[in-house]
């Protein structure tokens, strides 16, 4: 972040997001590799402006699944290929021109992750802002007894 300038303190969440979600059985080393590959594809292919760089993190909810919403305001993911970025080995030719290294793994291996835990990493806007929706099953909560 800092080699691009970037402001860490535009990396926003809300404090009482962490109390949000409980205690979850999980696997937390790959769920932080989840939230890892999520995060460095914002930074990675965020703008070169860096008074243009945000990332938004939210927590939601519906009946059967803790929601982490991912927002970012990058280059986004073009028209068509909301799928193909989820396919291994797969890079977006806009995310080849911004000279970016990858491999074409890291959603591809974060969505595996996700489903492995009943759960889904989805695409659920492709541009400004561009969200990804990390999916955790309520099925996974700790038993208070």
């Amino acid at each position: 972040m800092r080699e691009k300038g970037f402001d860490i303190s535009k990396i926003f969440y809300r404090p009482e997001y962490i109390h949000k979600i409980p205690r979850l059985l999980v696997d937390r080393a790959r769920l932080n590799q989840v939230v890892f590959n999520v995060l460095m594809n914002a930074i990675k292919y965020a703008e070169d402006d860096p008074n243009r760089f945000a990332i938004r993190i939210e927590v939601d909810e519906n009946r059967n699944f803790y929601i982490i919403k991912f927002k970012d305001w990058g280059i986004g993911v073009k028209k068509g290929l909301e799928d193909k970025i989820f396919e291994a080995g797969f890079r977006a030719p806009e995310a080849i021109d911004k000279y970016v290294t990858g491999s074409g793994l890291g959603l591809k291996i974060s969505r595996d992750i996700m489903r492995g835990l009943g759960g889904d990493l989805k695409l659920t806007s492709s541009y400004k802002p561009t969200e990804f929706g990390m999916m955790l099953p309520k099925t996974l909560r700790e038993n208070k007894i």
